[in-house]
């Protein structure tokens, strides 16, 4: 346990997170606008976004709102058909054209299947 985290409470959290979790009302789902393989999600773009929202710190904003969260609901690598949810935003409010279209924009998708390669470069054990 950590930072004075209850046994219970852990064991709460992994089978109800939403029990003890804050989480804002609104539920908007982001819809692909084409189908085809994901090659990429850009992180920064969701990161602003929900700055935006609430989540983060920011000059306007420096309340954090810890009900504001965002879910993916797909990973690179895999196959999205256009229509399809592939993120899900929890909001106080509902998010602006501007901020739907910034999110539909930070997925990148590719006709073709392709390899995603992991992070880990090399491990080094003693």
């Amino acid at each position: 346990m950590r930072q004075g985290v209850s046994e219970k409470d852990i064991d709460e959290i992994i089978h109800n997170p939403w029990g003890k979790l804050e989480r804002s009302p609104n539920s908007v789902e982001i819809v692909s606008t084409s189908s085809g393989w994901i090659t990429d999600i850009h992180a920064l773009t969701i990161g602003e976004i929900l700055c935006k929202l609430g989540a983060g710190r920011t000059g306007e904003n420096p309340e954090i709102n810890h009900g504001v969260g965002a879910e993916l609901l797909v990973q690179r690598g895999s196959f999205i058909e256009e229509g399809n949810a592939w993120i899900r935003f929890d909001t106080e409010s509902e998010m602006s054209s501007e901020m739907i279209d910034q999110v539909q924009d930070a997925l990148t998708v590719s006709d073709s299947e392709v390899e995603i390669k992991g992070r880990i470069l090399q491990i080094i054990e003693e």
